[in-house]
């Protein structure tokens, strides 16, 4: 029994796998049938895991969201400035946003936001809380506000990079630099 159950979740992480490289290299149009050949399975299999579009989103969006969310909470702000915390925030998600490109074009869909909120949310809240108490950030500004502020220049950070606009690296740098001269006490 324990093979079935190993052999099915190497099935699962081949199938996510494909799908994230299907999305990333043929866009919101492709086909299940590219996930299935991207993934290395048969359609037969791949809908016998996901049997529609929309469950293999909805997984990948899952899956995708609680790797960032174990990788936000692995990164280490102590002895750093301000500045290079949030540009460390800023390049696990744009890192996330390269590697699996259709969850955050998805973002606006109201399962993507709670997930997304979920995993980004209490690393970027402690963060602030943790450099309000440092008298870092300006005292009279709502933290909460302010949460919201950097949620915004992350998304619009991500659709420059995915523009090819601007480098993953530049546009983490840069969020950081323009949120931290914002805010600065």
């Amino acid at each position: 029994m324990t093979e079935n159950v190993d052999l099915r979740d190497r099935t699962v992480v081949a199938i996510l796998e494909g799908a994230a490289k299907a999305y990333r290299e043929k866009g919101e149009g492709a086909s299940m049938g590219d996930v299935a050949h991207y993934a290395g399975v048969g359609r037969a299999t791949l809908y016998r895991y996901f049997p529609n579009r929309d469950s293999l989103l909805l997984k990948l969006h899952e899956v995708a969201f609680k790797d960032l969310g174990e990788e936000l909470r692995l990164l280490s702000f102590e002895g750093v400035s301000l500045q290079e915390a949030l540009s460390r925030i800023a390049r696990s998600i744009i890192s996330l946003a390269r590697r699996h490109s259709i969850v955050l074009s998805n973002i606006e869909n109201d399962t993507n936001k709670v997930l997304a909120k979920e995993a980004i949310s209490p690393t970027i809240k402690s963060l602030i809380a943790d450099r309000f108490a440092k008298g870092e950030i300006d005292g009279t500004l709502n933290p909460e506000m302010i949460s919201y502020y950097l949620w915004g220049l992350l998304g619009i950070s991500n659709k420059l990079v995915s523009a090819d606009i601007i480098s993953p690296e530049d546009a983490a740098a840069l969020v950081a630099r323009i949120f931290v001269n914002g805010v600065i006490a």
